[in-house]
């Protein structure tokens, strides 16, 4: 039985079915967000900028320093660019190198018709931080220099239907910016020299995106207890003005940002735990209404 199939009838999908999913899902209401203000010329920003800091922060599986922009790279060659002076675009991707889904909705399989990619397409959230990479493209002869990120959020309950975990996964680069969406009002916090996460970045520093170039932002959002639905607002000085945009834009959905996952401080209904490493792969069930499991239940 497939999961497409009449077990998951009613589920919905986070493809044309996320206003439906908002009105379902309970919880606190928009956080506001509080753009900073700058002087009145960009060019009297004062601040400097982050690429002539020198941190001795090392990443511990790359033994390299954090990331805050990068060139693009492969795989980032399908980003469309907005047409116009200033193009951007962003992907969100799980930083965890065990990767858990989540599902409000109870998914009663038996393991050999429980396929992974089904329950991903059926509306499953991929829980624990998630690296939001924001490509910016400045196609003028003058520098844009991006002097403040904001976060909008909005709060529902974490699903704790059924959880789904594949171990494996490639670890991530270390990452210059962090989003602590835990907090009221969640503001980008920079890395202090020993790794640890340091003060707000912006409060010291701007960095730049120069004429005719395009580069990666790198950010981690740590979840809050909460499914989070995330708006960046990026705001910069260009050709003598301030300016901003969304990430995503406002006609697109918004970045999901799921607490929960093994170990955590949520109890799901139904678990399959994948370590077989078998072709297909049949993963571990349990039923957490009727026995109790480490981590999970």
């Amino acid at each position: 039985m497939a999961i497409a199939g009449a077990a998951l009838v009613g589920l919905v999908t986070l493809i044309g079915g996320a206003i439906d999913l908002w009105d379902r899902l309970s919880g606190p209401g928009r956080i506001e967000v509080t753009h900073s203000v700058g002087p009145a010329d960009p060019a009297d920003d004062d601040r400097p900028h982050w690429s002539d800091r020198e941190t001795e922060c090392r990443d511990s599986i790359f033994d390299e320093p954090p990331v805050l922009t990068r060139e693009p790279m492969e795989g980032f060659d399908t980003f469309a660019p907005s047409e116009g002076d200033i193009g951007l675009d962003q992907r969100a991707l799980g930083s965890l190198a065990t990767q858990p889904w989540v599902h409000e909705q109870i998914i009663d399989l038996a393991p050999e018709s429980f396929s992974l990619a089904e329950f991903i397409d059926a509306g499953a959230y991929q829980a624990g931080p998630q690296e939001v990479h924001v490509l910016i493209s400045n196609r003028t002869d003058e520098d844009l220099i991006v002097t403040g990120i904001s976060v909008e959020v909005e709060r529902h309950n974490v699903p704790t239907g059924t959880i789904a975990v594949q171990l494996g996964g490639d670890p991530t680069a270390l990452t210059v910016l962090t989003f602590d969406l835990g907090e009221p009002s969640p503001v980008a916090y920079g890395i202090n020299d020993d790794c640890s996460v340091g003060p707000p970045f912006f409060d010291e520093y701007v960095f730049e995106v120069g004429s005719n170039d395009t580069e990666v932002l790198q950010a981690e959002l740590l979840p809050g207890n909460c499914l989070c639905l995330v708006r960046l607002h990026v705001e910069y000085g260009h050709a003598g003005e301030w300016k901003s945009f969304a990430v995503p834009p406002a006609d697109e959905e918004p970045i999901p940002v799921v607490a929960g996952g093994p170990g955590g401080n949520h109890d799901y209904d139904i678990v399959y735990v994948d370590t077989s490493f078998s072709e297909p792969p049949v993963p571990d069930k349990h039923d957490c209404r009727r026995e109790s499991v480490d981590y999970f239940c």
